[in-house]
């Protein structure tokens, strides 16, 4: 099941629902930053089942028949709202969890799917390990001229 969420559709129902979480927290004026560091719940964060149904499900409408197809679970879930509730809610948990060696689980950038958010309130080199080896320049594309009326 692990590699499901690593390649293929998989990774890109999983990158889609990074950029959700992304998104619906900003929407409430928050980032995982302060689900991270606990200054809120996942549920204020906006990852809820409701909110989930009414504005993930149209990005991704049919992962769970994919996920039933190709995950590699005996268990089959009928809906979108089961499969989000029993397997993609698990996944978004760990985006955010490890287990530690004691047990338990505790709060930490874990399994996020994308390139990590910068920390609100942080120039762009305090949020980079090294940032001679991490910054990478890409070539732009040349603008584009737009006559003028």
């Amino acid at each position: 099941m692990a590699t499901y969420w690593r390649s293929g559709e998989g990774r890109k129902i999983i990158d889609t629902t990074g950029h959700w979480v992304l998104a619906v927290a900003a929407l409430r004026g928050l980032t995982m930053w302060d689900y991270i560091e606990e200054r809120c719940s996942l549920a204020e964060l906006g990852v809820a089942a409701d909110e989930a149904a009414r504005t993930l499900k149209p990005l991704i409408p049919d992962a769970h028949i994919h996920y039933n197809e190709h995950g590699g679970s005996s268990r089959v879930y009928d809906s979108w709202e089961e499969w989000f509730s029993h397997r993609l809610r698990n996944r978004i948990f760990y985006f955010f969890h490890k287990h530690h060696p004691d047990g338990g689980t505790y709060r930490c950038l874990a399994e996020w799917p994308l390139a990590e958010p910068m920390r609100p309130g942080l120039a762009a080199t305090e949020n980079l390990k090294d940032a001679a080896t991490t910054v990478v320049e890409t070539p732009q594309d040349p603008p584009i001229a737009v006559a003028a009326e």
